[in-house]
């Protein structure tokens, strides 16, 4: 514990300390307080992405229920080429924020795969670019970093 000193001296300097501290004081809340809305905006965006997936979800079900079907296949139809992602300043804090989603299309014969493989093609492109986009909202709210993983270049969807 501190050994407290009793003289003019100390308390000129805790009297400078307590200054110094009311100045910025209001700063500091001022930036809490900013943080504490941007912390908002991005959990409500992050809400957003999340229904967004969830509803695109529902919408390949019902679109393409074919799917079921195991003996088409389908693996290694889409990989994912590229993911550009840039960083952004939001009060003095460093996000990620997700820039662009490339995606390399294997080539298939149109005859010898369903008509509905196309339509596959881009929903499952949708599909991607709504996972990283929530994945970058939910990563970058809490660690400032995007998850690397879900980003490797040629990682099959």
């Amino acid at each position: 514990m501190a050994k407290l000193r009793y003289n003019k001296s100390a308390l000129k300097k805790e009297r400078d300390s307590l200054a110094l501290f009311e100045k910025v004081l209001p700063s500091l809340d001022l930036k809490r307080m900013q943080l504490t809305i941007e912390l908002k905006k991005a959990q409500s965006r992050l809400a957003d992405e999340r229904m967004h997936v969830e509803a695109l979800e529902d919408k390949i079900a019902n679109q393409l229920p074919m799917l079921a079907n195991k003996n088409i296949p389908l693996k290694g139809l889409v990989k994912i080429k590229d993911v550009q992602t840039e960083e952004e300043n939001v009060v003095g804090i460093r996000l990620v924020k997700l820039v662009n989603v490339e995606f390399e299309v294997a080539k298939y014969s149109m005859l010898a795969k369903p008509h509905w493989v196309d339509v596959l093609v881009d929903r499952l492109q949708e599909m991607a670019r709504a996972a990283h986009r929530s994945d970058c909202q939910g990563k970058g709210q809490t660690f400032g970093v995007c998850c690397e993983a879900h980003h490797a270049k040629g990682k099959p969807l």
